[in-house]
């Protein structure tokens, strides 16, 4: 008798377990038709072509041409709370930190295009994440070396409409004394 309670007993697990697998099984496959995509995925990497010109640009001190990458409305954040609203604002602000910096190169950029389809927290659409290392002389003599990023929002037709810069700017304006 008790090996017939046994087998029982085993039996019913099984068929209970096969049963709930199936019903996930369903469930999950319902659940992919009703999702087609995910609320992120990666983007198309020629995005990259557009931070590689935004630091070339700036790097060579050609202003208009870094400037024709941003949209008439574009609106530029720092971390530190400052902020541009405008592409003639924008081009200011970059003109004025740069007044007492002789060059400035960007060196080991590292890309990651991103196209957010839902979200409650940002605007849908493509990004760039930025992340690179820059290397400032000064007019002053002085040399900084200190690291950055961006993330930006591109519009349908690969232009910047948002911006959201992170710089320690401590060091840079204490080097700038």
């Amino acid at each position: 008798m008790g090996k017939f309670f046994f087998i029982t007993v085993i039996s019913m697990i099984v068929f209970a377990c096969n049963e709930n697998s199936s019903d996930r099984v369903a469930t999950n496959q319902h659940a992919d038709s009703a999702r087609s995509t995910a609320p992120v995925e990666l983007a198309d990497s020629s995005f990259d072509a557009i931070g590689d010109k935004a630091l070339n640009d700036f790097s060579k001190g050609d202003f208009d041409s870094f400037m024709s990458i941003y949209t008439e409305d574009s609106h530029l954040d720092l971390a530190g709370g400052d902020s541009a609203m405008g592409k003639a604002n924008i081009l200011a602000y970059w003109k004025k930190i740069m007044v007492g910096v002789d060059s400035i190169r960007f060196n080991t950029p590292i890309y990651l295009p991103i196209k957010v389809n839902e979200s409650r927290q940002v605007q849908t659409g493509n990004y760039l994440l930025m992340w690179y290392n820059f290397t400032l002389h000064l007019k002053n003599g002085k040399k900084l070396v200190g690291h950055t990023h961006d993330v930006v929002h591109l519009t349908a037709d690969k232009k910047i409409d948002y911006q959201l810069h992170f710089a320690d700017n401590a060091p840079i304006a204490a080097a700038m004394k």
